[in-house]
């Protein structure tokens, strides 16, 4: 027995409808796709129609096609979108705009566009689905993470100078203070023991 869908499996399915449809029809493109999401907002033929969550997500890839599909590419280098039949070049579209724009997580995204790849391609195509939005996230991570550590070591070694600065002024310092004390105490070591001998000379 199937489990029953979630509103948000569902507004996915509608997000991949109008996706697909734009695709089919030549329509992948910013505008002509907010159109065609406008219309299917209005006129249907599903039973549930694109709420919220779907318009969200097809928002999300209409307007970041071109970095979308380029992830895409770069995700799945043995295996261009323009070899992809639509559905699964469609389902890949809405995953990663759900990934990389809509910010769900890496866990959730490959399971439920997985799922939807089982329902309505081939048995093929779900783990070549998973595949490539898994690539996806990860090069999302590298692109969000690459500055921060070259940042974090920046920091730690301007730190590490600073410190070593900072010790180097007190050594300085120090040496200021205690060397002229050392002679001052040799001086009235030497003063004090002429003084003694000349008491004892008396």
């Amino acid at each position: 027995m199937s489990k029953k869908k979630t509103s948000r499996t569902t507004q996915r399915h509608r997000s991949l409808d109008v996706v697909f449809e734009a695709d089919e029809k030549g329509l992948i493109e910013e505008e002509a796709l907010l159109d065609l999401l406008a219309q299917r907002r209005t006129l249907s033929t599903a039973q549930v129609p694109i709420g919220d969550f779907g318009c969200e997500l097809v928002e999300a890839f209409a307007k970041n096609i071109d970095n979308i599909d380029t992830i895409l590419e770069a995700a799945s280098e043995d295996w261009a979108l323009s070899r992809m039949n639509v559905v699964d070049r469609s389902i890949l579209r809405v995953g990663a705009a759900e990934l990389i724009v809509v910010g769900t997580d890496r866990a959730t995204v490959a399971s439920q566009w997985a799922s939807l790849a089982r329902e309505l391609s081939t048995q093929r195509s779900v783990g070549f689905v998973m595949g490539v939005l898994n690539r996806v996230a990860d090069i999302r991570a590298a692109e969000l993470g690459q500055e921060a550590p070259r940042k974090r070591e920046s920091e730690a070694a301007a730190g590490m100078a600073q410190g070593e600065a900072q010790t180097l002024a007190a050594s300085a310092i120090n040496r200021e203070h205690v060397e002229p004390t050392a002679a001052l105490g040799t001086e009235f070591a030497a003063s004090l023991s002429e003084e003694m001998e000349g008491s004892t000379v008396e």
